[in-house]
Parts: C-alpha cells; sequence; structure tokens
C-alpha cells in the first residue's frame, strides 16, 4: 500500500551534486550540490545583472560558509495568487529541461483577482555537461521578441542565475 503524505508533512529533499545527475533526475524537490570548481565553471562568461526576473525560472545559489562549494536549486517566480512548481526532466539531447507550471491559487484571497492564464516565461533554460565535463545552462527562445540571454544577479552571499528577455 502507498504511503500518503500526511498534511502538513513537508516534502523530502533530495541532494545530489551535479554530476550525478549525468545519470537519473530524482523525483522530488532536488537540492544540487556543486564544489568551488562546478559554480565557476557554471557561471563562466555570464553577464551580471540587477534585474530580478518577474516570472519564470531563477536558479538559486548559495554558497556554504567555508567556501568549499555550495548548494543551489532551480525555482519558479510566479505571479501574485499563482502556485507554481518546478519540473524537471531529461531533454532527447541529454540536457536537463526545466519548467515552471503554473496555476491560479485557489485561496478565498485571491478570487477576487481575474482568473489570468498561468503565464510562461520569455525565455527558459536548460542544464547540459558540455564534452569537457563542465556543466553550463543554456537558454531557449520561448517567445521573447529579442535575444535570451543568461545572465547573473549576485543578492548579499546568495547568486541567481536566469536567462532574460532582452
Amino acid at each position: 500500500m502507498a504511503q500518503r503524505k500526511a498534511v502538513g508533512q513537508a516534502e523530502q529533499v533530495i541532494v545530489r551534486n551535479i554530476d550525478e545527475l549525468k545519470k537519473t533526475i530524482p523525483k522530488g524537490k532536488l537540492l544540487i550540490h556543486l564544489t568551488k570548481e562546478q559554480w565557476a565553471g557554471l557561471n563562466k562568461g555570464m553577464k551580471s545583472s540587477k534585474v530580478l526576473p518577474k516570472r519564470g525560472m531563477v536558479f538559486r545559489y548559495r554558497p556554504m560558509p567555508d567556501d568549499i562549494g555550495g548548494f543551489g536549486s532551480v525555482e519558479c517566480v510566479p505571479q501574485v495568487c499563482e502556485l507554481c512548481s518546478v519540473r524537471l526532466g531529461r531533454n532527447p539531447d541529454g540536457s536537463i529541461g526545466m519548467q515552471c507550471r503554473c496555476r491560479p491559487d485557489p485561496s478565498p484571497e485571491c478570487r477576487e483577482h481575474p482568473n489570468l492564464p498561468p503565464g510562461t516565461s520569455a525565455c527558459d533554460f536548460v542544464l547540459r555537461q558540455q564534452s569537457s565535463g563542465r556543466w553550463q545552462f543554456t537558454c531557449v527562445n520561448v517567445n521573447c521578441s529579442g535575444n535570451c540571454r543568461m545572465v547573473i544577479v549576485n543578492q548579499g552571499a546568495s547568486s541567481l542565475i536566469t536567462c532574460a528577455c532582452q
């Protein structure tokens, strides 16, 4: 018999080093460990930005205090009265696709808001491993009228990587 999650029970967090994602992508809330070298390779060449995305996805990286690496997670940036969850999956080319699935929030506070269709970001991103072994984010143009570009936003100790429509 399958176990059901009790009301209020937190979802289990799965921790994997980024290199372990070559084999399988675990289901559930994923926390990605990166060594200092892996993090440096992942954000190499990215332009710095001060603008936070209004919707879509971000990869939030938090360094460990001993400066030997850190942890990252893929997160959705929802609109007001929108509930979103992250979906990770393997693309045919072997890259890891990331998607935010959003729906209207049914809570009483949100019933007054018009039912807006769930939005999509103008640019999405995928994670792929290069032949050199270095991991890299790549932008995918969904409905951007300009160009999609990977940017990094530094927020104190943490950093956000996102794909911006410019």
